[in-house]
């Protein structure tokens, strides 16, 4: 059975990557199914952007090129409302045995091989209107693979990296929680629904248990990581979002109350 198309791309969109990016290619009939072809870049990160070298930022400025597919059938995650996306060539998985990086996840390319462009919270902070071909590319994909060259020629990320899976949305739920504005309820769910995803398995029981608890989470617990260290000392980010989150679903009960 054919998968139905969940991100139609319009006439309009259509034609701006005809014009911008003429080397890729529609394909899977009309309305298209996917996008293919080499996505080539011209970036340097903003000024506020911090690298994690003695690098100016808009000096760091990278022109390159990768080999794309972006799935319009196919959604980045169970919860996320941006296409998933992968590199046809290995390139980035070759860049990580390079520079010694064991697990291609700590590539921020999942098991599948798509590209975790950000944490689940982040997309309606970049595309605030739902998807958007023209801003997905612009303010995600090449921000993403900007990092990945960055990393590919220097041996580091030109900023800080949040850790993968559950524990990098919990760690994006404490930048959100730490910001000036107040959380929405509908974050809250979100973020709780994105952790609890079946697919992060032993990290989704153990938040499950967690945020289940009468009392706060402790950070002298195990890091569910693995790593065996406390939670506080290993991932304290992570922490600090699990229990913020867990406060604010609690909040939201009393509410509903």
């Amino acid at each position: 059975m054919t998968r139905p198309i969940l991100f139609v791309i319009s006439d309009e969109e259509q034609d701006w990557i005809h014009t911008i990016h003429p080397e890729f290619e529609f394909k899977g009939g009309q309305p298209p199914r996917s996008l293919v072809g080499h996505l080539h870049f011209n970036y340097a990160p903003p000024q506020r952007a911090a690298t994690t070298t003695n690098r100016d930022p808009l000096t760091s400025r990278i022109r390159d090129s990768y080999n794309i597919e972006v799935l319009f059938d196919e959604p980045r995650l169970a919860y996320s409302f941006l296409p998933a996306v992968r590199e046809l060539d290995g390139r980035i998985e070759k860049s990580g045995q390079i520079h010694g990086v064991a697990n291609p996840i700590d590539m921020h390319i999942t098991s599948q091989g798509l590209m975790c462009l950000c944490a689940p919270l982040e997309e309606s902070e970049c595309l605030p209107n739902g998807f958007c071909l023209d801003r997905y590319i612009s303010e995600l994909l090449v921000p993403f693979l900007y990092e990945q060259s960055f990393f590919e020629q220097h041996g580091v990320w030109p900023w800080g990296t949040r850790s993968h899976g559950f524990l990098g949305i919990l760690e994006s739920y404490a930048d959100l929680t730490s910001s000036n504005r107040s959380v929405k309820p509908f974050e809250a769910r979100r973020t709780l629904q994105s952790v609890m995803n079946p697919a992060n398995d032993r990290g989704a029981r153990w938040i499950k248990k967690a945020l289940e608890a009468d009392g706060p989470p402790h950070g002298h617990t195990l890091c569910p990581c693995g790593s065996g260290k406390r939670f506080r000392e290993c991932h304290p980010q992570a922490f600090q979002g699990l229990w913020q989150l867990w406060r604010d679903i609690r909040d939201g009960e009393r509410h509903k109350d």
